[in-house]
């Protein structure tokens, strides 16, 4: 089966000069930056209240969220992103799964083993990508063959983590051990009397440091916004709280972090679950790609032709003065009561006082839904709606 071909978006031209983020002019968005989204989509869904009514835009990234929202049927979804890599990457995903079994389907990405990701890839799914999308994965045969799902500028930074420096810190037997533990007071303890050393902490912080992010993870242009100095320090807090508050078993995001695998699907990111292939099959069926900005998009849009905004943490990516011209535009094409949902990383972003007459904040409920999220690396998450 074909899918949709994603149409073109015009750069935004109501941003006042000066606004636009400067990530998107950076070569590092001309490959595939993440090859997986580092969100949970279940909290984003629930704060989104998503149903069949509901007409969404989501910020296309890797796609997996894309994809897992559409399982609450929304009437529409329209995947926007200003990457051409990153839409490609959603394009082919939704193509494997429109094409291939659901072993075949995760197989392929990656998430199981396989020695005929490029055969796969060349006889059964490049025929019914569009040509620029075919011209982009023609040449990355190496990362085809290694899974789509690890080809991402962030999970190689996450590869080198896993072979280069916890090897130094951990043998296979302890990290095994602590994915384990159901316990929530074991795992403290296993935390504070094996885990958490002087080495862990040392290499930790210098690895998730902005240094070392943004060379190898990033790129410096996310840190424009960023105050703060002891980025590494911020993320060990986060990831002790992952490895104790949270069960490793139920939490994929950890799994993949740790040991670069899903060892049960069954919990692993829901658009690679065997029970939810078939539903995922018939809902993507909604889904329409975009390339370009979101201001540039939300222009082309009707008066209150949204109802939910799914945003990543792309307000931190902005100045201030952007975030609300961004909200602006939110308003405009929203429909009263409309809702939006996005993350803080490490600027802290939310609605302006200016705009307290055109949206509403939900923090207490974005708070409790915070507390259930599995994604670890984020400080905080928001929900807001459209008066």
């Amino acid at each position: 089966m074909t899918m949709p071909a994603p149409s073109s978006a015009p750069p935004s031209a109501a941003a006042a000069p000066g606004s636009r983020s400067i990530v998107q002019e950076r070569p590092v968005f001309t490959n595939i930056v993440y090859s997986q989204c580092w969100e949970d989509p279940e909290i984003a869904a629930d704060g989104l209240h998503l149903g069949p009514d509901d007409d969404l835009l989501c910020l296309t990234s890797a796609g997996d969220n894309v994809m897992a929202l559409a399982l609450r049927q929304p009437r529409s979804i329209t995947a926007i992103d200003f990457s051409a890599a990153q839409n490609a990457l959603l394009e082919l995903k939704l193509t494997a799964l429109r094409n291939l079994g659901w072993y075949d389907y995760v197989a392929f990405l990656g998430a199981r083993p396989s020695f005929d990701r490029v055969s796969v890839y060349r006889d059964r799914l490049r025929k019914d990508l569009r040509d620029e999308v075919r011209g982009y994965f023609d040449t990355k045969e190496a990362q085809l063959a290694r899974g789509i799902i690890h080809a991402g500028r962030f999970q190689k930074y996450l590869s080198i983590f896993r072979t280069a420096v916890l090897p130094l810190v951990h043998g296979r037997a302890v990290i095994e051990e602590i994915m384990t533990i159901g316990d929530r007071d074991a795992r403290e303890q296993y935390y504070r009397r094996v885990w958490d050393n002087r080495r862990w902490r040392a290499l930790f912080t210098v690895f998730f440091g902005r240094a070392v992010m943004a060379r190898l993870g990033r790129d410096p242009a996310f840190f424009q916004y960023v105050d703060r100095k002891d980025i590494g320090r911020v993320f060990l807090e986060r990831a002790r709280h992952a490895l104790v508050e949270t069960s490793p078993l139920d939490n994929h995001f950890i799994q993949y972090a740790l040991l670069g695998r899903y060892p049960d699907l069954a919990r692993g990111p829901l658009y690679l679950r065997e029970a939810n292939f078939e539903p995922l099959r018939a809902a993507t069926e909604r889904i329409k790609i975009v390339r370009g900005d979101l201001e540039g998009h939300l222009g082309t849009l009707p008066d209150g032709a949204l109802s939910a905004l799914y945003l990543s943490d792309l307000f931190e990516w902005v100045s201030p003065e952007h975030h609300e011209a961004m909200l602006r535009a939110i308003v405009r094409a929203s429909r009263p009561g409309a809702r939006m949902v996005y993350w803080n990383l490490l600027v802290p972003r939310s609605r302006p006082a200016a705009l307290a007459e055109l949206i509403d904040t939900h923090d207490d409920e974005a708070a409790a839904l915070y507390a259930r999220d599995l994604a670890f690396v984020y400080g905080s998450f928001h929900v807001e709606s459209v008066r």
